[in-house]
């Protein structure tokens, strides 16, 4: 194997991997019609 082949699969592993943990670490906010990233609360205060 050569030393290109070898970072090229390096780099093409490590690019998959970093996309994964992007994705899986912060999933897509939701644009509002404002153009805005917002996060829907959907919580519920206990004792409020």
């Amino acid at each position: 194997m050569s030393i290109s082949t070898s970072l090229t699969s390096v780099t093409l592993a490590g690019c998959l991997a970093w996309s994964l943990v992007a994705c899986s670490s912060s999933p897509p906010k939701p644009v509002l019609p404002d153009g805005l990233h917002r996060v829907p609360v959907n919580r519920v205060l206990i004792g409020a």
